[in-house]
């Protein structure tokens, strides 16, 4: 009976061992077969030198040619004031002591920016609110609240930049914008984008900390930082980017030599023609489709929030400006450029040959 129920056991054991290898090994097969936007680039060459008159090399891989720089290098420097104790024990009859005490508590001394954000704002509300019996104490809480005031743009700037959902947002350490539809749209983060850059229109126009607190921007604020750190955007954004300009720049200079003469047309470009539906007209172009609306708005709204903040770092200017969505040089108008390139190849080609 005792050698029945080990035999049973043992028998348990290795099932369970073979179902525990069979699902290892669908988890490793089913990664390695992810397909991402180099793959599917790549399969697009690949095809088209199937033909044997092309033979179009993959560009090498590149990145950014500016990082997003240091948080020393993104800090904005803000006034520091000091509120001696008897000062303090005056303020305890307005909010503006209760505001002065949290900041001075532990977690007030390691508040994120987008926290600080919120905390200047508020103060500056206090300062204009607050009536101490001193007149002359009165007078440095207006002196204070103008510099306070003056500098919200640079606490702005710190929140939108030097945060770690901002380290997260313009990572380039997380691939490529994904391939599906259902993943592409990144709602939530356009709201929130458009939220920041509405703020930033606010503190610009020189409007009142009250009339900020008022307006009902700040409601659920945090939220909206992180669904920036969620989207993991920017980054993927500019990668994405590179290598499209990249690619259809070299399929459009490797179809500008070939010549449309009839034994071209009638074997070699029915097939190029195949290829082109196959792959860039079924597949990458739905998806630069995708990539150009939620850009368009996203970048819209970062040149929003640029103006709005303090004026940066050389560093953090320099790597701002590959957001631009005006500048000839940076990588947005470079890509719009290659994929009219690459469209006019085609064109030439099909029109040619008569094959639309």
């Amino acid at each position: 009976m005792l050698k029945k129920a080990l035999k049973l056991k043992v028998k348990k054991s290795f099932i369970y061992s073979r179902v525990l290898c069979v699902f290892i090994i669908s988890l490793l097969v089913g990664c390695g077969g992810t397909t991402d936007l180099s793959t599917r680039l790549d399969d697009y060459l690949k095809d088209l030198n199937r033909l044997e008159i092309l033979s179009i090399s993959a560009p090498e891989k590149r990145f950014p040619q500016v990082l997003l720089p240091s948080h020393s290098m993104k800090q904005q420097v803000l006034t520091q004031f000091d509120i001696g104790l008897i000062e303090f024990l005056s303020l305890q009859q307005c909010d503006l002591g209760l505001l002065v005490g949290k900041k001075n508590s532990v977690l007030g001394k390691v508040m994120s920016d987008s926290q600080r954000l919120l905390y200047e704002i508020s103060v500056i509300k206090a300062l204009n609110e607050c009536e101490p019996e001193s007149s002359e104490l009165k007078q440095k809480l207006s002196s204070v609240s103008a510099i306070k005031r003056r500098e919200l743009a640079k606490a702005y700037a710190n929140a939108v930049y030097n945060s770690q959902e901002a380290d997260v947002f313009f990572s380039v350490s997380n691939g490529y914008l994904p391939l599906s539809e259902n993943q592409s749209g990144y709602q939530s983060l356009r709201i929130s984008l458009d939220v920041i850059a509405q703020l930033g229109r606010v503190i610009n126009s020189e409007k009142s900390a009250a009339f900020i607190l008022n307006s009902g921007i700040l409601v659920d604020f945090e939220s909206h930082f992180k669904a920036i750190n969620d989207s993991e955007y920017a980054g993927k954004l500019l990668l994405s980017l590179i290598i499209l300009t990249d690619y259809l720049n070299v399929v459009a200079d490797n179809l500008t030599s070939l010549t449309t003469d009839p034994g071209f047309c009638r074997g070699p470009m029915v097939f190029l023609k195949q290829q082109f539906k196959r792959h860039y007209i079924e597949l990458i172009q739905p998806y630069m489709a995708r990539v150009n609306r939620t850009a368009y708005e996203v970048l819209a709204s970062l040149a929003v929030i640029r103006l709005s903040s303090a004026k940066a770092s050389t560093e953090l200017t320099a790597f701002l400006n590959q957001f631009s969505l005006e500048d000839e040089s940076q990588i947005w108008s470079l890509y719009q450029v290659s994929a009219k390139r690459h469209a006019a190849q085609w064109n030439r080609l099909l029109r040619a040959c008569q094959l639309f």
